[in-house]
Protein backbone atom coordinates (compact mmCIF):
# COMPACT_ATOMS: atom_id res chain seq x y z
CA UNK A 1 0.00 0.00 0.00
CA UNK A 2 2.73 2.50 0.88
CA UNK A 3 4.42 2.20 -2.08
CA UNK A 4 1.45 2.52 -4.44
CA UNK A 5 0.72 5.72 -2.62
CA UNK A 6 4.36 7.09 -3.02
CA UNK A 7 4.13 6.14 -6.96
CA UNK A 8 0.58 7.88 -6.97
CA UNK A 9 2.59 11.24 -6.04
CA UNK A 10 5.14 10.63 -7.76
CA UNK A 11 3.15 10.55 -10.69
CA UNK A 12 1.01 13.48 -9.79
CA UNK A 13 4.13 15.34 -9.32
CA UNK A 14 5.56 14.45 -12.55
CA UNK A 15 2.27 15.35 -14.20
CA UNK A 16 2.07 18.68 -12.65
CA UNK A 17 5.60 19.71 -13.56
CA UNK A 18 4.90 18.19 -17.33
CA UNK A 19 2.60 21.64 -17.64
CA UNK A 20 6.20 23.74 -16.94
CA UNK A 21 7.49 21.56 -19.52
CA UNK A 22 4.83 22.09 -21.90
CA UNK A 23 5.23 25.84 -21.67
CA UNK A 24 8.31 26.17 -22.85
CA UNK A 25 7.77 23.28 -25.54
CA UNK A 26 4.88 25.78 -26.57
CA UNK A 27 7.33 28.97 -26.63
CA UNK A 28 10.40 27.04 -28.67
CA UNK A 29 7.89 25.64 -31.06
CA UNK A 30 6.59 29.11 -32.05
CA UNK A 31 10.09 30.70 -31.60
CA UNK A 32 11.11 27.84 -34.43
CA UNK A 33 7.99 28.44 -36.80
CA UNK A 34 8.59 32.59 -36.89
CA UNK A 35 12.45 31.64 -37.99
CA UNK A 36 11.09 29.51 -40.12
CA UNK A 37 8.58 31.85 -41.42
CA UNK A 38 11.31 34.40 -41.59
CA UNK A 39 13.65 32.58 -43.23
CA UNK A 40 11.09 31.23 -46.26
CA UNK A 41 10.22 35.11 -46.40
CA UNK A 42 13.76 36.13 -47.52
CA UNK A 43 14.25 33.57 -49.59
CA UNK A 44 11.52 35.12 -51.47
CA UNK A 45 12.58 37.64 -51.39
CA UNK A 46 15.62 37.62 -52.53
CA UNK A 47 14.66 35.42 -55.36
CA UNK A 48 12.42 38.07 -56.63
CA UNK A 49 15.05 40.67 -55.87
CA UNK A 50 17.54 38.89 -58.39
CA UNK A 51 14.76 37.81 -61.34
CA UNK A 52 14.12 41.65 -61.12
CA UNK A 53 18.14 42.53 -61.09
CA UNK A 54 18.27 40.22 -64.13
CA UNK A 55 15.27 41.60 -65.89
CA UNK A 56 17.13 45.04 -65.81
CA UNK A 57 20.06 43.93 -66.74
CA UNK A 58 18.10 41.96 -69.97
CA UNK A 59 16.50 45.26 -70.77
CA UNK A 60 19.39 47.39 -70.99
CA UNK A 61 21.65 44.56 -72.84
CA UNK A 62 18.84 44.47 -75.18
CA UNK A 63 18.85 48.43 -75.22
CA UNK A 64 23.22 49.02 -75.62
CA UNK A 65 22.92 46.21 -78.11
CA UNK A 66 20.38 47.92 -80.67
CA UNK A 67 21.93 51.28 -80.33
CA UNK A 68 25.75 49.82 -80.98
CA UNK A 69 24.08 47.98 -84.18
CA UNK A 70 22.14 50.77 -85.44
CA UNK A 71 25.70 53.12 -84.89
CA UNK A 72 27.47 50.55 -86.81
CA UNK A 73 29.44 49.25 -83.79
CA UNK A 74 29.18 45.75 -84.66
CA UNK A 75 32.36 44.85 -82.10
CA UNK A 76 30.74 46.96 -79.46
CA UNK A 77 27.42 44.81 -80.26
CA UNK A 78 29.67 41.41 -79.96
CA UNK A 79 31.23 42.40 -76.94
CA UNK A 80 28.02 42.94 -75.35
CA UNK A 81 26.52 39.66 -76.93
CA UNK A 82 29.50 38.00 -74.84
CA UNK A 83 28.92 40.39 -71.90
CA UNK A 84 25.28 38.79 -71.46
CA UNK A 85 25.96 35.11 -72.07
CA UNK A 86 28.62 35.66 -69.00
CA UNK A 87 25.56 37.68 -67.22
CA UNK A 88 22.85 35.26 -68.07
CA UNK A 89 25.44 32.07 -66.92
CA UNK A 90 25.80 33.99 -63.47
CA UNK A 91 22.72 34.40 -62.71
CA UNK A 92 21.87 30.87 -63.40
CA UNK A 93 24.70 30.06 -61.44
CA UNK A 94 23.17 32.33 -58.40
CA UNK A 95 19.81 30.80 -58.73
CA UNK A 96 20.87 27.40 -58.86
CA UNK A 97 22.96 28.14 -55.91
CA UNK A 98 20.22 29.76 -53.97
CA UNK A 99 17.99 26.68 -54.98
CA UNK A 100 20.32 24.50 -53.07
CA UNK A 101 20.60 26.36 -50.05
CA UNK A 102 16.99 26.45 -49.85
CA UNK A 103 16.61 22.48 -49.92
CA UNK A 104 19.00 22.24 -47.43
CA UNK A 105 17.34 24.05 -45.04
CA UNK A 106 14.17 22.35 -46.09
CA UNK A 107 15.86 19.19 -45.78
CA UNK A 108 17.23 20.42 -42.02
CA UNK A 109 13.25 21.03 -41.42
CA UNK A 110 12.39 17.47 -42.23
CA UNK A 111 15.29 15.87 -40.49
CA UNK A 112 14.28 17.94 -37.16
CA UNK A 113 10.96 16.64 -37.55
CA UNK A 114 11.77 13.48 -38.16
CA UNK A 115 13.82 13.02 -34.92
CA UNK A 116 11.03 14.55 -32.75
CA UNK A 117 8.82 11.98 -33.84
CA UNK A 118 11.40 9.47 -33.08
CA UNK A 119 12.11 10.90 -29.87
CA UNK A 120 8.15 11.00 -28.85
CA UNK A 121 7.90 7.47 -29.52
CA UNK A 122 10.95 6.30 -27.48
CA UNK A 123 9.75 8.32 -24.78
CA UNK A 124 6.52 6.10 -25.08
CA UNK A 125 7.84 2.92 -25.50
CA UNK A 126 10.14 3.60 -22.36
CA UNK A 127 6.60 4.34 -20.30
CA UNK A 128 5.21 1.09 -21.65
CA UNK A 129 8.65 -0.62 -20.82
CA UNK A 130 8.34 0.70 -17.41
CA UNK A 131 5.12 -0.52 -16.56
CA UNK A 132 5.68 -3.85 -18.14
CA UNK A 133 8.71 -3.96 -15.50
CA UNK A 134 7.00 -2.91 -12.34
CA UNK A 135 4.47 -5.46 -13.35
CA UNK A 136 6.87 -7.93 -13.58
CA UNK A 137 8.24 -6.52 -10.26
CA UNK A 138 5.24 -6.97 -8.70
CA UNK A 139 4.55 -10.13 -9.59
CA UNK A 140 7.64 -11.20 -8.60
CA UNK A 141 7.12 -9.76 -5.08
CA UNK A 142 3.85 -11.08 -4.54
CA UNK A 143 5.52 -14.83 -5.54
CA UNK A 144 8.21 -14.28 -3.29
CA UNK A 145 6.39 -12.58 -0.05
CA UNK A 146 3.83 -15.75 0.74
CA UNK A 147 6.18 -17.12 3.65
CA UNK A 148 7.52 -20.36 4.10
CA UNK A 149 7.46 -22.72 1.56
CA UNK A 150 8.08 -26.39 0.32
CA UNK A 151 11.26 -27.31 -1.72
CA UNK A 152 8.59 -28.20 -4.30
CA UNK A 153 6.54 -24.95 -3.85
CA UNK A 154 9.86 -23.49 -4.08
CA UNK A 155 10.62 -24.88 -7.76
CA UNK A 156 7.03 -24.31 -9.02
CA UNK A 157 6.95 -20.79 -8.05
CA UNK A 158 10.33 -20.01 -9.27
CA UNK A 159 9.20 -21.82 -12.59
CA UNK A 160 6.18 -19.09 -12.72
CA UNK A 161 8.43 -16.36 -12.24
CA UNK A 162 10.98 -17.41 -15.16
CA UNK A 163 7.51 -17.98 -16.91
CA UNK A 164 5.92 -14.54 -16.15
CA UNK A 165 9.84 -12.91 -17.18
CA UNK A 166 9.74 -14.79 -20.12
CA UNK A 167 6.16 -13.48 -21.41
CA UNK A 168 7.01 -9.93 -20.12
CA UNK A 169 10.51 -10.24 -22.28
CA UNK A 170 8.39 -11.32 -25.62
CA UNK A 171 5.39 -8.55 -25.13
CA UNK A 172 8.25 -6.07 -24.45
CA UNK A 173 10.30 -7.09 -27.90
CA UNK A 174 7.13 -7.04 -29.87
CA UNK A 175 5.54 -3.37 -28.45
CA UNK A 176 9.26 -2.08 -29.61
CA UNK A 177 9.26 -3.74 -32.86
CA UNK A 178 5.73 -2.29 -32.69
CA UNK A 179 6.68 0.98 -32.34
CA UNK A 180 9.39 0.95 -34.83
CA UNK A 181 8.07 -0.71 -37.65
CA UNK A 182 5.27 2.46 -37.11
CA UNK A 183 8.15 5.12 -37.26
CA UNK A 184 8.35 5.99 -41.30
CA UNK A 185 4.09 6.42 -41.50
CA UNK A 186 4.37 8.61 -38.34
CA UNK A 187 7.38 10.48 -39.84
CA UNK A 188 5.69 10.85 -43.26
CA UNK A 189 2.12 11.98 -41.45
CA UNK A 190 4.15 13.86 -39.50
CA UNK A 191 6.37 15.38 -42.36
CA UNK A 192 5.59 19.56 -43.29
CA UNK A 193 3.38 19.60 -46.23
CA UNK A 194 5.62 22.60 -47.60
CA UNK A 195 8.92 20.77 -47.26
CA UNK A 196 8.10 17.38 -47.50
CA UNK A 197 8.79 16.97 -51.15
CA UNK A 198 13.04 17.76 -51.09
CA UNK A 199 13.23 14.64 -48.53
CA UNK A 200 15.58 14.37 -45.90
CA UNK A 201 19.42 14.44 -47.71
CA UNK A 202 20.57 15.21 -51.05
CA UNK A 203 23.40 12.63 -51.15
CA UNK A 204 22.92 9.06 -52.37
CA UNK A 205 22.57 6.62 -49.02
CA UNK A 206 25.57 4.71 -50.37
CA UNK A 207 27.94 8.35 -50.35
CA UNK A 208 26.49 9.11 -46.73
CA UNK A 209 27.42 6.12 -45.10
CA UNK A 210 30.49 5.93 -46.51
CA UNK A 211 31.64 9.04 -45.58
CA UNK A 212 30.35 8.22 -41.93
CA UNK A 213 32.03 5.75 -41.26
CA UNK A 214 35.41 7.03 -42.46
CA UNK A 215 34.56 10.27 -40.49
CA UNK A 216 32.85 8.61 -37.94
CA UNK A 217 33.99 5.44 -37.39
CA UNK A 218 30.27 3.71 -37.74
CA UNK A 219 30.27 -0.04 -37.17
CA UNK A 220 30.06 -2.28 -40.11
CA UNK A 221 28.60 -5.11 -38.33
CA UNK A 222 32.22 -6.63 -37.21
CA UNK A 223 31.12 -6.18 -32.93
CA UNK A 224 31.93 -3.33 -30.69
CA UNK A 225 29.65 -0.82 -29.41
CA UNK A 226 29.61 2.02 -32.44
CA UNK A 227 26.46 3.42 -33.82
CA UNK A 228 25.63 1.25 -36.65
CA UNK A 229 24.05 2.04 -39.90
CA UNK A 230 21.74 -0.44 -41.27
CA UNK A 231 20.13 -0.48 -45.54
CA UNK A 232 17.11 -3.23 -44.18
CA UNK A 233 16.00 -0.34 -41.38
CA UNK A 234 12.62 0.14 -41.83
CA UNK A 235 13.60 4.25 -41.88
CA UNK A 236 16.33 4.08 -44.92
CA UNK A 237 13.68 3.65 -47.32
CA UNK A 238 11.17 5.87 -45.58
CA UNK A 239 12.41 8.87 -48.15
CA UNK A 240 12.48 6.87 -51.79
CA UNK A 241 8.93 7.93 -52.75
CA UNK A 242 10.18 11.74 -51.95
CA UNK A 243 12.52 12.18 -55.11
CA UNK A 244 14.87 9.22 -54.06
CA UNK A 245 15.92 10.49 -51.00
CA UNK A 246 16.69 8.35 -48.06
CA UNK A 247 16.94 8.86 -44.74
CA UNK A 248 19.45 7.36 -42.70
CA UNK A 249 18.95 7.01 -38.85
Amino acid sequence: MGNELVDALNQQKDAALKVFDDQIAGIEALAEAEERLTKTEEYEADRRKRRRERELQSQNYQKNRALAIYEGRIDDARNLDLEEMKTQQDFTDEMNNLEKERTKELQSYNRSNAITIIRNQREEASKLFDESIKELETFISTQTSLGAISQQDFETRFKTIAERAKTTSSDISTAFQNFFTALPAQIQAGMDSTTGAVGFFSAGFDSLITVARNKFGLDTGTGGKKPQLQRHSPLVVLSRPLMGQVLML
